[in-house]
């Protein structure tokens, strides 16, 4: 049974700023922390890039913030003139390498304010420009790759936060590697919408039809933290033993043109289907018989958990994180190499399917959620963000 959340006599404003709602797990799990959030918060997000396409959709009840983009010192030279304010505003920001710092500020104060991506200048502007009496941000990567002028400011920008999220034990690893002396470093999984994601999975998938064999699914971004390739190889495989298949994998990314071509010269054209990015991924994820995971490194596993909540069996690359989802979920299986992936697959229909809890899923992640949402502000008896005694635990 879900624990049941305390609600106050008055919502806590809260802005939770987020770098775009395309179809993946930071836009997924953000609606499904607003979702969670809106009973005791009014809820304002802010969308950085709001020209890019917007495939997930925001709760009911959550209110958007539309704001001017970052301006280059030229077009608020020709749009105000030399002597306006957002010339001087802009030119300032283009000589501290901060161009965030000509965006308007958000004029409305705020009891939490959230930088929830982690790949953009939000999570500066939230510093910068945001009045709150407590300040969070997230890190939802299993890898840190940017590059040195980020981490300086990274470096600069992270310790100001009252409190930042990693979404997993991998991802808090990472940023501590990078940031040896950032001590405000906590683990907050992300939340999935389960009711939301078994609904959707009862959508009709005329990619599978009657008679196509094991049907597998993958399900990410085509890129090279993802491996997408390996399942062409693991294909070949399957497809040189008889066995009958066929792999949807859904997503895109810069190696979908890869994959296309590889997947025509191995033959395999009617056996993996790549679909691109879907509006309901979780029709393929209903219907399938097994998914199926080659990354070679995650954050939070979003896709798996979502596995799992429909009753799936899962073959997933022997990393960390998936070994973490080993012990945590049930019908999880890990591999090494093509080889072991494609004996795994054979022996999926004669497997027993076990039901996770789907309480399990999303237990770690609400605790969080509610100590964070009742953490004390700053300068206060108790530093803000940081947890009470009884509730360190839940944001380890």
């Amino acid at each position: 049974m879900q624990t049941e959340k305390a609600i106050p006599a008055k919502k806590q404003k809260m802005l939770v700023a987020v770098d775009s709602l395309m179809m993946g797990g930071i836009a997924k799990s953000l609606a499904a922390f607003v979702a969670y959030c809106r009973e005791t918060c009014d809820i304002d997000v802010l969308i950085w890039r709001s020209s890019l396409p917007e495939e997930v959709r925001l709760p009911d009840g959550v209110n958007r913030i539309c704001l001017p983009g970052t301006e280059s010192v030229r077009t608020a030279y020709k749009s105000r003139g030399v002597l306006s304010r957002g010339f001087a505003v802009s030119l300032c920001g283009a000589l501290r390498k901060k161009r965030w710092l000509a965006v308007p500020r958000i004029r409305k104060a705020y009891d939490i304010a959230i930088a929830y991506s982690h790949v953009s200048n939000l999570k500066y502007y939230v510093i910068d420009r945001v009045r709150a009496k407590r300040k969070y941000t997230f890190y939802h990567h299993g890898a840190y790759t940017f590059p040195e002028s980020v981490k300086r400011l990274d470096a600069e920008y992270y310790p100001r936060y009252d409190r930042v999220f990693a979404v997993s034990e991998a991802a808090r690893t990472v940023l501590r590697e990078a940031f040896p002396a950032l001590e405000n470093v906590s683990v907050l999984p992300n939340l999935i919408d389960i009711e939301g994601i078994r609904q959707s999975a009862k959508a009709p998938c005329p990619e599978y039809p009657d008679g196509c064999g094991i049907r597998l699914l993958t399900v990410g971004r085509l890129s090279p933290e993802k491996d997408p390739l390996r399942i062409v190889e693991t294909a070949k495989l399957l497809d040189a033993q008889g066995v009958p298949f066929r792999w949807i994998v859904v997503g895109d990314g810069e190696l979908a043109g890869a994959m296309k071509e590889t997947i025509l010269e191995n033959g395999l054209r009617e056996k993996v289907i790549p679909v691109g990015n879907q509006e309901n991924p979780y029709r393929f994820m209903g219907n399938c018989d097994c998914y199926v995971q080659f990354s070679r490194y995650e954050a939070d596993p979003l896709t798996v958990k979502e596995a799992a909540a429909l009753g799936k069996p899962m073959v997933l690359t022997d990393i960390p994180p998936f070994r973490d989802c080993s012990r945590d979920l049930r019908n999880v299986t890990l591999f090494n190499d093509e080889e072991e992936a494609a004996s795994l697959i054979r022996k999926i229909r004669g497997m027993t399917i076990e039901e996770t809890d789907p309480q399990t899923i999303n237990r770690k992640a609400r605790r969080g959620i509610d100590a964070l949402l009742h953490a004390k502000p700053a300068g206060s008896e108790q530093k803000a963000g940081t947890p009470a005694n009884d509730r360190e635990e839940d944001l380890r």
